[in-house]
């Protein structure tokens, strides 16, 4: 039944009336005092038994860590506080670390610090005495340190814990609210702290002991093991071999983990080759689980037609004397994978005999990577020697014939053979630089010289480079440019597209057209096309295409003088660029090529890009004036630009007439002259300009479509003949050799330690009426170069008694030889850094084995020529 407010207080006046107040007043008294002994009572008996349990958990040999964490939650349970913590000193650096806490975040246990000097902590371990704290605010003795003040305490209690020879640290326990803390408190925060003391005195003490007892242990075995008691010896053989067992365990549990992580499979069987191991790389190479093979017979891993070779073998090797045996060495080992296929594999095989067991571990890797590069390389080689020794059979035959005098030099059959020779020779050459550039630029070794070039430009060189090919196949170039800018290495991209164009062109049908287009894409890339109507390719080949000597017809290398390697190149080319390349081709219909170049990102400082030709005055002078006369308009046309681009300056007249008086007035380097034009004919012109004394120094060279055997005039002076339609080649040789002939004597040093090749390259100039030296050495370079003061050094870089390197940095020191012209030949590769060593007067590089010898001799002519033009300048001046 509930009784209501009023019912209560009509009860409580009535009994006020009958008893009166004063009595009143006791009952309650004695009431709230009962209720706080009743009440302090439970307190003390609740913090009794976390005395209890605390030390029993003590005597039982609980972890010190979580005895410490333990006490501290007994601490603010019995104390009723929010806050607990157990400090420990630090020796010798003044502050006490957070061991223990209850309250505050978990992070800061082992880590935060609490100075000695001023804090509550502190001032314990000072008084050596528990330090009762009611208002940390007012108090003087010390102050709140951090951890204190950032939970905002107010009261407290904290005593010292003893440790094994000084004191180990305090335990404290925190209120943010006012409490008053009993001398009930007091005791039960001291037993805490004892209990922690004693424990910690016990591990102390049990760690001495077992230290001393392992020392003397040891010190018995070692120094008086035969004068010890027979009790005392078992007692340490004993320790000893416990040991010894526990540190076999660890070994044997190290060794199966290594054993288990292992890249190559090891497998265990019994005697009765049973799987009883199987680690993680036989799990991979088999593609089965440990659970799904152990128990099993070994028998699941071979292939079935091997099995019982294998298990006969087995058992012939548990029968021999010998430990461990290779696997495989007079045949194959071979495995099979869950999936049931097979895979070449070496191992080998090695047994531990037990009490009453054989145990056969077999070590395997999966050779299938190894025998696949085996393959390659072996494929690799038969092909490059075949490709090496087809051409080679060639030249060593056509030479052959002619060096035995069976067939004459001077012969048509002769003739062929020596053209033969030099087909295969340059074929022979073509697949070395080839191989070379691939190995190159696959391993890295090439570094692309990357700048911003117009796409127009680069395609422009290479239509010129393919146009005379193009032409001589009866196949037409169609192309369109585009003028953007690509960042690129422009040589390894013109060389992409001419190994294109060229397979383009080879298998084009006469009359046909070769499409050449780029486009920019919607991807920031230029995309390039090659198209050709040809015979195209089938799809089963499209992807191997650009694999190394791979052609779609074997026969191909020979037909079409190919190498194999120009794709494989320039996929290499394109990858270096960030680029993609394939094809599209459909069988009889013809082939798309693409390949794609990222252009310049935008944030990429630009360099200069494009080089113009020098227009001031100084440029001008140091190109070579040709003076070009023929009567015909398109062949002005043609021979003016081409003429220009080579760095020549042109002047045209189609007057016999003009042409003297040009040559009489403006004294042009070589006049380049027509024979057959109306009024005054070549010859004519030919022989006023050899009678007039200001112009018969001027050499000329006869542009006709008459063949060279066709001389009327047989006295007449010219340089060269240069027959139409004009060959390029033929054309600027025939230049070069007339500009070097109003030179002076010109003087070569040939820096060549191979006495073969100089030879070669000493006949070549002799033809020119240049005057050679050969220094088979770095210090005989230095020597003569001194000597006979040369005009041009021709120079190699690999040389015995100082490399090139040496003999161009010595020169740069001399002051007459320091701006010698310089034509760098060397098989070498040359870096930037290489070449800008290397710079010493003009100089120019060509790579043995990249140029002809018809390359070389134009380059030397051409350097020559520039000395001639130079001192003729230098005259007029």
């Amino acid at each position: 039944m509930l009784i209501s407010a009023f019912q209560w207080h009509i009860f409580a006046t009535v009994v006020m009336t009958v008893l009166g107040v004063g009595a009143i007043a006791g009952a309650i008294r004695r009431y709230r005092w009962s209720r706080h002994q009743s009440h302090t009572l439970t307190a003390r008996i609740r913090q009794q038994a976390f005395v209890v349990e605390l030390g029993q958990m003590a005597l039982a040999g609980s972890d010190l860590d979580k005895l410490l964490a333990t006490a501290i939650e007994f601490v603010t349970q019995g104390l009723r506080v929010e806050y607990g913590k157990i400090l420990e000193i630090l020796p010798g650096q003044g502050v006490m670390r957070l061991k223990a806490a209850v309250g505050w975040e978990r992070s800061l246990i082992g880590n935060f610090c609490i100075p000695l000097d001023n804090s509550h902590a502190g001032y314990t371990l000072l008084v050596r005495q528990p330090v009762i704290v009611e208002d940390l605010a007012t108090d003087t003795r010390f102050q709140g340190s951090e951890l204190l003040q950032s939970a905002q305490i107010k009261s407290g209690l904290s005593v010292p814990i003893a440790g094994v020879e000084d004191v180990y640290g305090v335990l404290g326990a925190h209120t943010p609210r006012y409490q008053h803390f009993t001398e009930d408190d007091v005791n039960f925060l001291k037993a805490i702290a004892n209990i922690l003391s004693s424990a910690m005195v016990s591990r102390q003490r049990e760690n001495i002991l077992r230290k001393n007892k392992e020392e003397l242990e040891l010190r018995v075995a070692e120094r008086t093991a035969e004068l010890i008691a027979l009790n005392c010896q078992l007692q340490t053989e004993l320790d000893e071999r416990k040991r010894t067992q526990q540190e076999l365990r660890i070994s044997q549990e190290r060794f199966a983990g290594i054993v288990n992580i292992a890249d190559d499979g090891i497998i265990s069987i019994d005697r009765q080759q049973r799987i009883i191991l199987f680690n993680q790389g036989a799990e991979r190479i088999f593609g089965y689980t440990a659970a799904e093979v152990l128990g099993n017979s070994l028998d699941m891993l071979i292939p079935l037609r091997h099995v019982q070779n294998h298990r006969q073998y087995v058992s012939n090797f548990g029968d021999s004397g010998t430990v461990t045996r290779r696997m495989g060495e007079r045949r194959e080992i071979f495995g099979r994978r869950r999936d049931g296929s097979e895979f070449p594999a070496e191992a080998s095989i090695s047994k531990l005999d037990l009490e009453n067991e054989t145990i056969y571990t077999v070590y395997l890797q999966d050779i299938s990577d190894r025998k696949q590069i085996e393959r390659m390389k072996d494929e690799f080689v038969s092909v490059v020697s075949h490709e090496l020794r087809t051409p080679l059979t060639s030249i060593h035959g056509s030479l052959g014939m002619l060096a035995s005098g069976l067939i004459p030099s001077d012969s048509p059959q002769g003739k062929r053979l020596l053209q033969i020779a030099t087909d295969s020779t340059e074929r022979l050459v073509r697949l070395i630089n080839d191989i070379l550039d691939i190995e190159r630029i696959e391993s890295g070794r090439v570094k692309m010289e990357k700048q911003l070039y117009n796409v127009a430009e680069i395609i422009a060189q290479a239509v010129n480079i393919m146009q005379a090919i193009a032409d001589k196949a009866q196949v037409n170039l169609d192309v369109e440019y585009l003028h953007v800018q690509v960042w690129a290495d422009a040589d390894k991209i013109v060389q992409t597209l001419t190994n294109l164009l060229s397979n383009a062109i080879k298998f084009s049908y006469p009359g046909s057209t070769v499409y050449l287009r780029a486009s920019v894409t919607d991807a920031e890339e230029v995309l390039f096309l090659v198209e050709d109507s040809g015979r195209g390719i089938p799809a089963d080949k499209l992807n191997s295409i650009f694999e190394r000597f791979q052609q779609v017809d074997s026969s191909d290398s020979r037909k079409q003088d190919g190498t194999g390697l120009g794709l494989a190149i320039c996929r290499s080319i394109v990858q270096q660029h960030n680029g993609k390349i394939w094809v599209e081709s459909t069988l009889g219909e013809g082939s798309k090529f693409y390949f794609t170049l990222p252009l310049q990102p935008q944030q990429e400082p630009s360099p200069v890009t494009t080089i113009t030709s020098p227009t001031d005055t100084k440029s001008q002078l140091n190109q070579p004036h040709i003076l070009l006369c023929d009567d015909d308009p398109e062949v002005l046309e043609e021979l003016k630009p081409l003429l220009e681009s080579h760095n020549y300056r042109v002047a045209t007249t189609t007057k016999g007439e003009e042409a003297i008086a040009f040559a009489t007035n403006h004294q042009p380097d070589a006049i380049l002259l027509d024979l057959i034009m109306p009024g005054m004919s070549g010859w004519e012109v030919m022989a006023e300009l050899k009678q007039q004394e200001s112009t018969k120094h001027i050499p000329i060279v006869i542009c006709s479509v008459c063949s060279v055997n066709y001389t009327p005039h047989p006295n007449q002076e010219f340089t060269d003949w240069v027959c139409k339609p004009v060959d390029e080649t033929s054309l600027f040789s025939a230049l070069q050799k007339a500009l070097a002939s109003t030179s002076k004597l010109r003087r070569v040093l040939i820096v060549e330690d191979d006495l073969i090749l100089a030879e070669i390259i000493s006949t070549l100039l002799t033809t020119h009426h240049i005057q050679t030296h050969l220094a088979k050495t770095g210090a005989e370079a230095i020597r003569l170069s001194q000597d006979f003061n040369p005009d041009l050094l021709i120079l190699d870089i690999s040389l015995p008694e100082g490399d090139g390197f040496a003999v161009v940095e010595w020169l740069k020191q001399h002051n007459r030889l320091h701006r010698v012209p310089l034509l760098v030949y060397s098989a070498k590769d040359l870096d930037a850094s290489e070449r800008q060593r290397l710079q010493l007067g003009e100089t120019q590089f060509l790579t043995k084995g990249r140029v002809s010898i018809r390359e070389f001799e134009m380059s030397v002519m051409e350097l020559l020529q520039k000395i001639t033009h130079r001192e003729a300048i230098h005259n007029e001046q």
